[in-house]
């Protein structure tokens, strides 16, 4: 399969109001960019000391580190607060702050990963992520990134087994949002319906995007979070008696990015991404 990196990111930003009120304000209005989409949460349900918390969630590309979000709270038409919110500002309250070392590391790497993705996509390239770092953190993140090679994620090969006639495997895509996704591409024969196919990743069903036409369609394994961009999971396809298993992660599309060398930019973003991985994973396994 051919592989491709959609910019579409891996990051969400947590809004926490805290009503004085004590829950006497309950409605609340949060007014982001316009087609972001918010979940909101109430802290207070079950936890005494939280009540009059409100947390809203919105996605945040890996390139968007630096834009500014504003958040405008109300209560009916009443604006009660009107804040601006940005993931490197918020990165920067911690490496200023007293927190483990593991975690301003990791904080380093995100912002890192974010500034490489900025320079590749040319987006706000004169404000990058990695401002707020000091030039020896930066420049000690550019020598750890041109350490990893193709020979580093050699272990991140992509395996294919069985095969199902009528389908032709085409792609993996990269799909970076607010939680990193692959993306499988295919095209059927002509006289073959999608229906009879079913596609599973860890016992869960996936639905098919698929356009009769062209008989080209994808699915997607998706909200992958920065520690397990390095875990296989296994794609499964079947039609009847007939079925195809494909084991890949995000790791192996940058084992293949690294081992093409085709786009210079591209190969820093597998190598800053390989590097935020292996401080996520530090994270998890120190418990932190």
């Amino acid at each position: 399969m051919s592989e491709s990196l959609k910019d579409v990111e891996n990051l969400v930003v947590d809004i926490t109001i805290n009503d004085d009120t004590k829950g006497a304000i309950t409605q609340y209005q949060l007014n982001l960019k316009d087609g972001v989409k918010v979940t909101e949460e109430n802290c207070g349900a079950g936890n005494e000391a939280m009540i009059g918390c409100y947390k809203f969630t919105a996605p945040v590309t890996a390139r968007q580190m630096t834009d500014t979000i504003t958040a405008t709270v109300k209560n009916g038409t009443k604006v009660v607060r009107k804040d601006t919110y940005s993931v490197r500002q918020y990165a920067k309250t911690i490496l200023d702050g007293k927190y483990p070392e593991q975690t301003k590391a990791m904080v380093e790497n995100m912002l890192y990963y974010g500034a490489q993705m900025q320079q590749y996509k040319g987006y706000k390239t004169n404000d990058l992520a990695t401002s707020v770092l000091a030039a020896d953190k930066l420049a000690a993140l550019d020598a750890k990134a041109e350490a990893v090679t193709a020979e580093t994620l050699a272990s991140y090969q992509e395996s294919v087994t069985g095969r199902i006639n009528g389908l032709t495997l085409n792609a993996a895509s990269l799909q970076l949002r607010s939680g990193t996704g692959v993306g499988f591409y295919f095209t059927l024969a002509e006289n073959e319906d999608v229906k009879a196919y079913t596609f599973t990743c860890n016992d869960k069903v996936l639905t098919p995007t698929f356009d009769a036409d062209s008989h080209k369609g994808y699915v997607e394994v998706s909200d992958i979070s920065a520690d397990k961009l390095g875990e296989k999971f296994t794609l499964n396809i079947a039609k009847g008696n007939e079925t195809c298993n494909i084991q890949y992660s995000p790791m192996c599309y940058a084992q293949k990015v690294l081992s093409s060398q085709i786009d210079t930019q591209l190969v820093k973003v597998a190598q800053a991404m390989y590097l935020y991985n292996q401080a996520a994973c530090t994270i998890k396994n120190a418990g932190i």
